[in-house]
């Protein structure tokens, strides 16, 4: 090809181009001509972060030799910000954060034996199987070691064994933990002060003695597990005279809370606990209370790993969603949503968890009814009892008002006035 015209690149014909390869077009490309000023194009060369501080250094130099007094201060307080900042955001990046879920979907599964060959993902509330105190939720465990424990277990086969309370018939037996107990005024098997008007409402509306309209019976235990509650079950709190309508279970709380189980593994023992009831009374209708709801926060402490504290509420709703999807599919189950009793307005939904990025906006509990750690007043007792009184008649009408041949019109009155 001929020659050059100026600072023109080499003139190429189109036939010409055709035959040329990549290599040779991007060498006829560096040899274009220039801008509309037949100047040379300069290639825009991005400046690398050490030129960019070295400036800013020599500029700071500059600007100090004329401000001494204003400049060697302010320049210290900014590096110790930088530096606070810098070991922040490390901190953040290396932080796990917590993503209330379930992995697998319990919905279908109908005896103890599909429930042990479920594969939990983890076991704890932070995502592994060791930092956490949350035993197999599955097999059933003592408390014997905890001061009071055993004497409380004492006090609820008396109340269980009480021939003419038990032969005149039971509506509902109540199990659970601390929150069951002060139905009865006590805390460990012992009388306590706290819950003497607890108890005074317990007789009133769930004795017909005291002038209720059910006869119930409250069988908890302060600080319980589902294990230990299951344990108690199998070892004389559930006794072959004990044949209730309603089974009505309130547990879950201290597992996630205290023991830090997982939402999956919770969820894993209200099922087997419930599983448990229902074969052995498949006569009785067995409800699961959602675990009440706590906005206290919670921080896994695991060797080695920092772990952002997060709010417990989120974990609880994932297990109260599942519970009721469980019970749906499962027609001898049932499943009551207490949720809304406690709250100002009610709490959004659980959804989709897959990055827990922003705090959960919650509704505040009302603290006439309930603490932040989820502990009930005297009203909140009361509201949560009204609200129990008026489920379980609408469940013993619906499931034994044909077997009773429509009897059962006079055992409520339309008046309640607890």
């Amino acid at each position: 090809m001929a020659g050059t015209n100026g600072n023109m690149g080499p003139k190429v014909s189109p036939l010409e181009m055709e035959s040329l390869t990549g290599t040779e077009i991007d060498s006829l490309d560096a040899q274009s001509s220039p801008d509309e000023d037949n100047e040379p194009t300069q290639p825009f060369v991005m400046p690398n972060i050490f030129n960019l501080l070295l400036n800013l250094w020599t500029l700071f130099i500059a600007h100090a030799s004329y401000y001494r007094r204003v400049t060697f201060p302010l320049a210290a307080v900014l590096i110790i910000l930088g530096v606070i900042g810098l070991l922040d955001a490390i901190a953040y990046s290396t932080t796990q954060r917590h993503v209330a879920s379930v992995s697998h979907d319990y919905t279908n599964a109908h005896s103890i034996y599909e429930l042990k060959m479920q594969q939990i993902d983890h076991w704890c509330l932070s995502g592994d199987d060791d930092s956490c105190r949350c035993d197999d939720p599955t097999i059933a465990m003592s408390k014997g070691e905890v001061k009071g424990w055993t004497r409380a277990h004492k006090k609820n086969k008396e109340l269980v064994s009480d021939y003419d309370f038990m032969s005149s018939g039971v509506d509902v037996v109540m199990l659970g933990d601390q929150v069951t107990e002060e139905w009865n005024g006590r805390l460990f098997g012992s009388l306590a002060d706290d819950y003497k008007g607890v108890n005074h409402f317990f007789k009133k509306t769930f004795t017909k003695s005291g002038g209720g309209n059910l006869d119930a019976v409250a069988l908890g235990i302060a600080g319980d597990s589902i294990t230990n509650l299951l344990w108690r079950l199998q070892h004389g709190e559930m006794p072959d005279a004990l044949v209730p309508k309603v089974w009505w279970i309130q547990i879950g709380g201290n597992d996630l809370a205290r023991g830090q189980c997982s939402e999956e593994a919770t969820l894993l023992g209200i099922l087997r606990l419930a599983e448990y009831i229902s074969t052995n009374r498949p006569g009785s209708i067995v409800v699961i209370n959602s675990i009440l709801p706590s906005l206290t926060e919670v921080k896994p402490r695991i060797k080695g790993v920092k772990f952002k504290p997060f709010e417990l509420f989120p974990s609880i709703q994932v297990v109260n969603a599942q519970l009721e999807k469980f019970c749906k599919k499962n027609k001898e189950f049932e499943f009551y949503d207490a949720t809304n009793l406690f709250f100002t307005s009610p709490p959004a939904k659980p959804s989709s968890q897959k990055k827990n990025k922003k705090k959960q906006h919650l509704p505040s509990l009302d603290s006439q009814l309930m603490d932040e750690a989820g502990k009930l007043t005297n009203a909140g007792h009361k509201k949560w009892g009204n609200a129990i009184v008026e489920e379980v008649k609408r469940i013993m009408y619906d499931n034994i008002y044909e077997e009773q041949g429509g009897l059962m019109d006079d055992m409520f009155t339309d008046d309640y006035s607890f």
